[in-house]
Order: C-alpha cells, then structure tokens, then sequence
C-alpha cells in the first residue's frame, strides 16, 4: 500500500505521519522493520520526535524497529550489503580529481580556454557536474543532446561548444574519480540494486518519507523502486489537492510520478487528507496568512498581533529590532528561545549582523550556516605562505606574518611560542621604518636605532624573520622556480613539515586558545582549532594521496588548495539546548516552532532566487533544459520550475509557526545600496485590511531597553538626537547604575565649547569627561606637543592622547632635511671643537666635502641607505649637503662676527638627578672659537660626557619647566634643544659672571620670529626651552644666566658654489638667523658689532652702497616687535605661560574641540624678498575627514604691520619702552 498524508502547511503532517508509523507497531505483536526516511537536518528532531511519542503509548521497547535515516545513509547501506568496497569521495578528492582532469585537458579547451587557468574554475566545473548528477544525466547524455540544438548559419553554437567541453571533462573526470564513489551517486546505484529481481531486503519493510521540500532525480528514482518492493510506503507532503496554484507546482507534480509509479506497480492508493491536527487551529490570522499567500483578492480576517511586517533603515536596524522583539516575546508571552526560529534569505550574510545583535540582548543563538573554512584565520595563514613561496615580496611576507599563526623561537624559554600582537606590530613597524624591501627580508636585520644603547625592536624583529620569514625561504629554495613542477605529494610534504616543524602553527594555536587573562584554555577556541586543524589534516592527507607522482606548479597547487578551502565547510554544533535557531530559508529545518522571523526579505531575496549553475547562466541552463533528455525525459529544472519551488520554499516559512510571524525588509543593504521590499510583504498588505509596516525608526527607546548592553548601545546612537527618546533610556540606565556612563555621554552631547571671545556653537565641537581627558593626556608634554595643542585640540587629542599617529619611514627623503642638517651641523662643529682656527680656514669645497661624509653616515646610521641607483635621492643628498655647507659658512661667519658660542647640540630638556652641564671659561673675543668642547646631549649615554660639576666650577643645569595649573595638574614640559648658544660677560668688580644663552631652532625656510603669534599659541617651542633654562638656573651659585632671545637658523640651500658668495654676502641675503631679542646694553652692543662687523667685512669686497647698507642693517636688526627688555621678560614669561596653562586647563577638563589657530608666517627667499605665507594646521592634517570642522572655523590671528611704523595698538609688543614699540 502506498498512503499519501497530503495537508496544507499549517497542518502537522509529521505528527500526522509519526502517527501511522504508531499504529502500525501498536497493530500486531510481531516485529515490525521500519525504515523512516528525512531530510539530513531534520534526523535528530525526528529521533527524538519519536522517542517521545512511542515513550507516550508505551511503545518505547520497541523503538529499535524504527531505523531513522536520510536518503545518503540508506543508499551507502544498500551498496555496501551489495559488496561495495570503495569509499565515498569527499569534496576533497572531488576538487582534486576535477583539477587533474582540467590540466590535463587545458589544450583541448576553447570555448572554456579564457575561463580554465582562472582560480575558482575547478569549483564551478564540480558544482555544474553535480548539477547534471543531481538531474540524474550522465556525460554520455550531454554527448547524445547535442544534436538537438539549434546552430546558426555558420553551424555554431557557443552553449554546443561549452557544452561540449564540459562533457568531455565530465566524462574524464568520472573515469578518474572511479576508484570512489560521488555521494551524489550512491542513491541512484542504490536505487538500480533495489530495481533487481533479486533483491529482497525490502520485503515486508515499511518505509515512513517525511518533511522534504523537493526530491532529487535519483533520490525520485529510488522512491518509485520501493514502491514495489516495500510492503507500505507513506509520505507526508504540504500541498493542496486538486489545486492550481503556483505554490504547489512542485510537490503536486512529485506526487503525480509516484502515484503513477503505484499504478504501475499494481499497488492499492490511499489519500489521507482530514484527521490531520491544525497547528494553528488556536490563531485563525496566521492560517489565514498561510493560505492567502500567493493569492490575489482582499480577507475579512485581520491579522491582529499575530503578524508584523517590518521596516529597518539597514541590516543592522532590522537585527537589533528582531532581538528586541524576541526579548519581548519571551518575557511577555513566556515563550522558550527554542521555540522561535530566524529564517535568512542569506545566512551566511545575515548570520554576523544577528549575532551581533543578540549578543547585546543576551540571546542564546545557533546559526545553521555551515562557512566555508577558506575565511577562517588558520586556513588564511596557510594560503598567506603558499603566497610567500610562490612570490616572495614585502607585501605577502607582511601578509603571512600578520595572520599570526606563526611562532618564534624564544631563547629565554629554549622553545617555539606563538607570535603576539606586539610581535607582529613590532615586525611590521621595524619593515615601515627602515623602508626595507625583498632583499633586507633575507638576509639578517642590521639597522637600528643608534640613539639607544640597545634596540629592542630590532631584535625582536629578527627574532620573528628567524623564526618564520627564514624557514618559508628556505623552503622556496628547495621549489622549483616560475612554471617548473613538484610532486603534488611531496610538495604537500614540504609545506606540512614547514607549518608543524619549522613554524610552529601548533605552537601558535595554543597561544590563540588562551584565555584573555593568560590563564587556562578557551574550550570553544579549543573545538573550534580542533575541527579546524582536523579538516586541514584531512585536505593534506587527500592531496598527498591524490597527487603522488602527479607534477604540479606552484601556482596550480596554491589554486588547488584555495578551491578546496572554499568547497570545505565548518559546521558549527550547537552551544545551547535552549537556543534560538538561526538559518536558511531553504535549507533549514525546524519543528515546533512558536514564532519565527524572516529577515531580508527584499525583492531580490523573497523568495529565493535559482541557485547559480555551475559556469552555465540561467539562459544556457534553459537551453539545456529544453534539449537534454534522459529517457525521453527532461531532467534539469527550467527557470519556471525553480520558481515554483522558490515558492513553495517561502510558503513553508511564512507557515512555520503557529503564534507569531514577522518579516522585515532593510531600506538598503550592508553595502548601503537601496533595496526593495519583497512582493510577499506588498501582497500581504493588499490582502489584509489592517496589514501595515512598523518603522523601526519611530520607535522608542523603551522598546530597545530590554538589556543594559542594548540600552547603552542605544543611547549611544541617540546621543546626537536627544529628546523624550534617550530620556526614558537614561532613567533606566540610571536606575540599573548606570549614572557614571549617561554622565560621561551626556558630558560630550551638552558640551559647546568655543575659543573665541563669544560662545558658539560650530560643527567642531568636542568634549570628553575631566576625568577621561586625566587617563588619556599625559602630565609630561613635549615642547612641540605645546604648540600642536596650541594649532587645534582636537589634533592633539588624536595624535598624543589617542596614541594615533601615522608611521614615517626611515628612507631618505626630503622630510629628513632638518634631521640630516643637524647631524651633520653636529658632527662638523665636534670635529673641529679642538681646533677653531682650521675650521674657520675651510673653504666652502671643503665644508661641502665635510657634509657629504657626514651625511653619509647619516643614512648610514638613520635610514637603511638603499638608493645608490636613485637619481632623485641623489640629488637630494647634493642638495642636502649644499644646504649644510651654506649653514657651516653662516655659522663660521657668525660666531667670527659674534660672541655666541655654540654649547650644546641635541640637549635634552628631561627628569632626572645628573642635569647639571659643565660650561668651559670662554673668551669674549671673537677672533676665534674657544677651545672647549661642543657637548651633544642625547639618549645614547654617550661616552664624551663633560666632567663632573663639582671638578669644573660653572655648570649650568637643563630641567623641564614645571607648569601648575588651576585644576590642580602640574604640567612637566620636556623636550629637546636642536642648538644651544652662550657668551660670557665678565663682572669687572669681581662678581658673578653673567653667561647670555639663545635657544637656536633649525628651519628648512627662512622665516622671521613672529611674537605676535607666539602670544597667540605659535612659535612657542623655543621661548618654552629658554623659559626652562632660566628657571632651571636661577639659583645657580656658579654664574648667572640671562636670557638672550630664541633664533631661527636657515638651513635652505642657497644654490651658491664655491667662492662665488662669500660668508658675509649670504649672510646680507638674509642668511642670518631671525630671533626674537632680549634687549638689554649687553645684547645691543653685540648685535650692533655684530652688523658693523658685516657691513665692514662686505664693504672690502667693493659693492656696498649706502641703500644696500641700509637695507643690510634693516633685515639684520630684529624689528620692535620682535624685541623685549630684560625687565620685562618676565611678563613676557607669564603671558606665554598663562596662555600655554589656559590651553592647558581646557585639555584636562575635556575639551578636545576642532577649532584651530591660523595665522601668518613671514618667510624670505635666499635673496630677502618677504612672502607671507598663512599657516593653517588644516592644511596637512589626517584628521579632517573625522574633526566634524574642516577648517570650517578657525581663530584667525591677525598680522603685525611691519617694522617702523606705528602699529595697531591691540598688537603693539607690550615688552619694550620707547615710541617705536607703541605703548609706554
């Protein structure tokens, strides 16, 4: 008897069909042999489904007559009862197989030539011959199909020729494959077995089919071959009889052929269509959906509270609302996470945004999804080195180190561990740095930091190019290069050993297993990297087999591997009994199912589309269909029959539950692009009255507030928006102790802080609590750091309090201009500190000649000197080294001229007991450099450090300048001097000597010393270090220190050559530095001799005119603006430190706002002609895509009239007396 169990899905046809299977053993006391056959993912459910009800009836003894199974299972069964001895082939060897089979053909393919050597070609050949497997068509069908096509009027065909080609693969593939059985072909073998006369396993078997969407051509072949064997055969099927509708196309036709199969097997029919429990007999809305859908006209009946359909403004809307609502139906209507199911268009897609969501609602989740292992980071680091072997470059050496899955060998420990992230951003700042390319990787890494005594990262660095970038070129060395070819096994060999032995990826998984604390093993890391490690075993395993003897290059291998990856799944076992079921709307399976939501339902998505046929396209898959027989008998599905079984997929879903549906639609993608809603919704909507769309954007923030972390994130978002909204968040965040974090955001929602004189808002505002801003800046602030805070908080914030700042390299290039000039100024002074007369006696060829060694040893020590074939490097080394000689010959010039003396070089203005620096007696006249040493000091610990203070007499000491601020934080300003200057003035009544020091900064332009913008936040650096070493020596008791001004020296090249300018005329060109002066009779008597000692030297040249004098005297004397007397010095001190300690203030209360200070600079050429440049922090920053401003607003800072007029008085320099400074 064959009995058909036909219901409309809103009925329980398993109960229905669990119930026959419970009258048939509770009929006889005699054994009964039951074969029960389900979908793969449904076995479980249904062994339990039956456990219970045969436990209900008292019937469990005889639970072991009923063998649940799946068509695969059953089918391996029968072979193998047969004499069957070969295995199954896995999607290993499938994608193996089909690989040889296509390198092998290469020659012969055309119509498939361009397409063959692409990476993923083997995977589509695999998927479009199970696609032909799955329609039950041999290779041997295509080949006899062909002359049914239409050709055209040359005789061709393109769909023919692919076709053809595919077939011939097809068939070579099957020859090679034949030593394993396809899965895919295990029930059609099974179902000729049960076709012979012979076979008599079936007789008296009663065969239960349940829960199948859809049968396959086989899996329908071996239905009608039970039929006559098996006593009774029943199905279950969700259709309606007698019934046109498209919905029921697929299973009506599947019913058809097997009653058919009945009729000619001569075996009675029974149709069971009443006494069939209605699932949703207690909610009539919900039933009444289930058998509208797909209709056309309008239902009385509406749809209440059992229906919603959704609207989200993204993905990441329409999640967090679905977790909301399930929160909701549990704790409001007592539902089990069990009993709800979310049902994806794409699982794979959707599975990260749900499981996001439902982390924040603390939902228990399992995503039926099985993903690809290729996306996983341990299959990732395996592809990242067959990259390295096939292509050793920087880019994929960074690549495979960054996967960290690699280890090193720790000496201290004597054994292998995995690499960390301070590893792997150690090696990669170390290769950004030095700019290192393919032939620094291997070979050992030399370049260091020579300020430190010992470079930790340099280190740490080869530590990790030993450990894993030195044994992946040793393997590479032992490979074939280019198209040369490798055993496939012994390949698989060498690359096994390499990650086990020689990388330690072992090694490098317990790492990862960690828990976050470093103590004891992640269990689900564990079982994750288990099955992980375990499927890559498995790949290796079958390609060792399948490709011994077999030659193979390394790119084919490389594609191999990562088709194999992207066909091989991970299936993730469930972590909860009770759960929440997420999957696909076609392939998963659920009972007992309450409520159930369908996400992404777009127009595109709902119902499903056709899968994708292999490397056909729906247009050749039609054609194939119309003209490929089996038997008379077209086998592959048309477009129209996919869309009927599209249909018939949606229907069950929208039927599953039997209390609550929802479907909700996003308004565009994760991608961002707009999408429409799916025509089930519209239809919905046109067929019931009250049917509407819920707009998760004009909900409330009551509905969200279901969790604490939910109603953080919630709060968040709405941060900008505020209103009655956030305010019903805040009472429950404050009510479940949550006040300190609705503080901290509504700290930065409230706050409007500006930097000029009225309050206002502007789009760059930024606020952060005073207490976050106290964990984020540090009390300890570099002079430069100063005037950055000064140029816009919200840059500082990023760079010193966010930590984000951008790497620079250590090549040589024209951003170490200034630090290859100081080296070199260094270097050049060191040397000839001993000797003052030789080194005024050097010409400009022998300071150029100086330059070029020194600087050498600068890229030498500083970058990793890699650019001897570089013609522009070249000549920036050329013109690098003109600009130190031009410097060298300024400076010869000045200190000839003058009584400043060069001191110290690189001085560190830093904590710490020993800063006390010896000073030398000097001489006062300027007839030559006295003889003392020029001091460099830096973080090396130099040997050449001065004597002693207490062995010398005068020192002088350099400590930070101490800043206290009205909030109580005391600011510690450190830095680093470029130049230190001193002269003495001897005290001819015997007292104290007063030593006068200049703070000198190296520039790249010639630029003139701005008070005006000092005042204003700018040029504060060297005022800052002068400020540091007056207060650091007030009460020296070896001499008195006295400010003698801060100077900008030039270090822009001239273009001069040799003898053609001498000293005294490039310092006339405006060669001289530009500072700002402390004025007092000393300072002025040597300034003046200063100029008259110019003016003298280029007089005896011949030119000097009286005009030119004049314009000498001009540029070389600092304007009033830029001048202040010694008394009032302090005052200047205060103002700068009020305005640097207000900056201060608001930073450490929290404000970080993008405003910032615009000014304008002066900058003269080699031959003084001025240009006034503005000077925009805007200009270059990276923040500006993110600071909400954009240089939008900005304080401006007016510029101050030139020298020798009266000026405005709101600029007037306020330090000096006299009538050209402006005020008294």
């Amino acid at each position: 008897m064959v009995t058909f169990i036909i219901a409309k899905a809103n009925f329980d046809i398993s109960a229905r069909v669990r119930s026959e299977l419970v009258s048939l053993l509770d009929s006889g006391a005699d054994k009964r042999n039951i074969v029960y056959i389900v979908p793969e993912q449904f076995e479980y459910e249904t062994e339990k489904a039956v456990y219970r009800i045969l436990d209900d009836k008292g019937l469990l003894s005889r639970f072991d007559e009923v063998k649940i199974t799946t068509f695969s299972s059953l089918s391996g069964e029968i072979l193998e009862k047969s004499g069957e001895t070969r295995l199954p082939a896995d999607d290993f060897v499938k994608s193996i197989v089909m690989h040889k089979t296509v390198n092998d053909n290469k020659t012969a393919l055309s119509a498939l030539g361009k397409i063959a050597s692409r990476s993923g070609f083997c995977e589509k050949m695999v998927q479009t011959v199970s696609m032909f497997k799955t329609a039950g068509l041999t290779a041997r069908d295509l080949e006899e199909s062909l002359p049914n096509f239409e050709l055209d009027g040359n005789g061709n065909s393109p769909v023919v020729r692919k076709l053809s080609e595919v077939g011939m693969l097809y068939g070579q593939y099957e020859e090679l494959i034949a030593d394993y059985i396809d899965r895919l072909d295990i029930t059609g073998m099974a179902a000729d077995i049960v076709a012979k006369s012979d076979f008599s396993d079936y007789d008296g078997v009663s065969v239960f089919v349940d829960c199948f969407n859809d049968f396959t051509s086989d899996q329908l072949l071996f239905l009608r071959r039970v039929i006559g064997k098996a006593e009774n055969v029943t199905f279950g099927f969700a259709a309606e009889l007698d019934s046109n509708r498209e919905v029921f196309r697929t299973p009506i036709d599947q019913i058809n052929r097997l009653k058919q199969q009945a009729v000619e097997d001569n075996c009675e029919i029974r149709t069971v269509t009443d006494d069939i429990a209605d699932r949703m007999s207690e909610n009539s809305s919900l039933r009444e959906l289930s058998e509208r859908l797909f209709r056309t006209g309008r239902s009385a009946v509406e749809l209440g509270d059992s229906a919603e359909l959704v609207s989200a403004p993204s993905v990441y809307e329409e999640t967090e609302y679905v977790a909301a609502r399930i929160r909701r139906l549990v704790s409001e209507k007592g539902m089990r996470y069990r009993e709800i199911a979310v049902l994806c268009t794409d699982a794979k897609a959707y599975g990260k945004y749900v499981e996001s969501a439902f982390a924040r609602y603390d939902i228990p989740v399992f995503t039926d999804a099985p993903e690809p292992i290729l996306y996983q980071p341990l299959i990732n680091a395996v592809i990242a080195a067959l990259n390295v072997l096939r292509d050793f470059n920087v880019d994929t050496v960074l690549s495979c180190v960054k996967t960290g899955f690699f280890s090193k060998f720790d000496a201290e420990k004597d054994e292998r561990v995995g690499l960390s992230a301070k590893d792997i951003d150690v090696f990669e700042s170390y290769v950004y740095e030095w700019a290192l390319e393919t032939p620094h990787l291997k070979k050992p890494f030399t370049f260091k930091n020579n300020r430190l005594e010992r470079d930790l990262d340099m280190e740490q660095a080869e530590e990790i190019r030993a450990g894993v970038v030195q044994p992946l070129l040793d393997l590479r060395r032992k490979l074939p290069k280019g198209a040369g070819t490798i055993d496939g096994a012994e390949l698989t060999e060498l690359l096994y050993k390499l990650l086990t032995d020689d990388i330690g990826v072992q090694r490098a998984l317990f790492t990862r297993c960690m828990n976050e604390d470093g103590e004891g093993l992640n269990s689900e890391m564990v079982a994750l990297y288990q099955r992980l490690w375990n499927s890559l075993i498995g790949i290796f395993d079958s390609l060792h087999k399948e490709l011994s003897g077999v030659p193979i290059t390394l790119d084919d291998y490389y594609r191999l591997f990562r088709d194999i990856c992207s066909t091989t799944s991970l299936a993730k076992p469930p972590q909860f009994v009770d759960c929440v079921l997420v999957g696909d709307i076609d392939r998963t399976r659920a009972d007992n199912i309450k409520a159930a939501f369908i996400v992404g339902a777009t127009y595109e998505g709902f119902p499903t589309p056709a899968p994708q046929s292999g490397i056909f396209s729906q247009y050749e898959t039609e054609l194939l269909r119309d003209n490929i027989t089996h038997f008379g008998e077209r086998c592959l599905k048309s477009v129209r029959e996919q869309y009927y079984l599209s249909l018939y997929r949606a229907y069950k879903a929208v039927s599953l539950p039997s209390e609550f549906l929802c479907i909700s639609c996003p308004q565009c993608d994760a991608s961002g692009e707009a999408v429409q809603r799916s025509d089930v919704i519209n239809g919905i909507l046109g067929t019931f009255p009250d049917a509407k769309i819920i707009k998760t954007s004009e909900l409330g923030g009551k509905f969200y507030c279901r969790t604490e972390k939910a109603a953080k994130a919630r709060y968040a978002l709405g941060l900008n928006r505020g209103g009655r909204d956030n305010a019903v968040l805040k009472k429950a965040l404050e009510k479940n102790g949550n006040s300190d974090f609705t503080e901290m955001l509504d700290d930065i929602r409230r706050s409007r802080v500006v930097r000029t004189t009225e309050e206002s808002d502007f789009s760059g505002c930024h606020h952060i609590s005073g207490k976050t801003a106290r964990r984020l800046m540090s009390d300890y602030i570099g002079a430069t750091a100063v005037e950055k805070l000064s140029a816009c908080k919200f840059n500082y914030f990023c760079r010193y309090g966010l930590g984000i700042d951008e790497k620079s390299p250590r090549s040589f290039n024209n951003a170490k201009r200034g630090d290859a000039i100081h080296f070199v100024l260094e270097n050049v002074l060191r040397e000839y500190s001993g000797d003052p007369d030789s080194f005024f006696r050097l010409t400009r060829a022998e300071l150029y000649a100086l330059s070029r060694k020194y600087l050498a040893e600068y890229c030498r020590l500083e970058t990793n000197n890699e650019f001897s074939d570089d013609k522009r490097t070249q000549f920036l080394f050329n013109n690098i080294a003109n600009s130190s000689a031009d410097v060298l010959i300024t400076v010869q010039a000045e200190f000839f001229a003058r009584r400043y003396r060069p001191k110290f070089f690189e001085l560190d203005i830093a904590d710490g007991d020993e800063r006390k620096f010896i000073i030398d007696n000097e001489q006062s006249e300027p007839s030559a450099i006295p003889p003392a040493e020029l001091y460099s000091e830096n973080e090396s610990g130099r040997t050449d450090e001065p004597k002693a203070a207490e062995e010398s007499g005068r020192y002088i000491e350099a400590k930070p300048l101490i800043i206290r601020l009205e909030n109580g934080i005391e600011v510690t300003v450190i830095g680093r001097i470029d130049r230190v200057d001193m002269f003495t003035e001897r005290d001819e009544n015997g007292g104290m000597d007063k030593v006068y020091v200049r703070v000198v900064d190296y520039k790249s332009s010639v630029r003139e010393f701005d008070l005006n913008n000092t005042l204003h936040g700018s040029n504060l650096q060297m005022l800052l270090y002068l400020f540091a070493l007056c207060d650091a020596n007030k009460d020296n008791p070896t001499l008195t220190l006295c400010p003698g001004g801060v100077s900008y020296a030039p270090s822009k090249n001239t273009g001069a050559v040799e003898e053609e300018l001498s000293p005294y005329r490039m310092l006339a060109m405006n060669y001289h530095p530009n500072e700002l002066l402390i004025s007092d009779d000393v300072t002025r008597r040597d300034i003046d001799g200063y100029l008259e000692f110019v003016l003298e030297k280029i007089s005896s040249e011949g030119g000097l005119d009286e005009k030119t004098a004049e314009a000498i005297k001009k540029t070389f004397t600092p304007n009033a603006l830029n001048m202040a007397d010694a008394e009032s010095f302090d005052k200047l001190r205060g103002d700068v430190l009020a305005a640097v300690g207000k900056e201060l203030n608001a930073l450490f209360d929290g404000d970080v706002s993008a405003l910032p200070l615009v000014c304008t600079e002066t900058r003269r050429d080699v031959n003084g002609k001025g240009e006034n440049k503005r000077k925009d922090p805007c200009e270059y920053c990276r923040f500006g895509d993110i600071c909400g401003n954009a240089g939008k607003n900005a304080v401006m800072v007016e510029k101050a009239r030139a020298y020798g007029t009266k000026t405005n008085p709101e600029w007037d320099n306020p330090y000096i007396k006299g009538e050209e400074g402006g005020n008294e």
